[in-house]
């Protein structure tokens, strides 16, 4: 899944990260580098513990959008493993 942030924002390079997609070509353009980075818990969590080519320790922004229904869905220790691997 690609996304695009618009042509007046050529400095910002956006990604996705969801079930479904071929973690091989997500991790192609993870190596890349992206300025946004849209996703599930899950498929985040799996890059960031088996995807070298993530470089998450530049983050400083985490947004959990409807994190209610994540929570709901079952996703807490996902985002709870999210949240600690970043603070590390």
């Amino acid at each position: 899944m690609v996304l695009k942030a618009g042509k007046r924002c050529p400095n910002i390079v956006t990604g996705a990260l969801v079930g479904g997609e071929n973690a091989n070509h997500e991790k192609s353009r993870l190596r890349k580098g992206v300025t946004i980075l849209v996703g599930t818990p899950g498929r985040i969590l799996y890059h960031m513990e088996n995807s070298s080519s993530f470089v998450f320790n530049k983050i400083n922004t985490v947004i959990f959008e409807e994190c209610d229904r994540i929570l709901d869905m079952g996703f807490k220790k996902d985002v709870d493993l999210i949240i600690k691997l970043l603070e590390k």
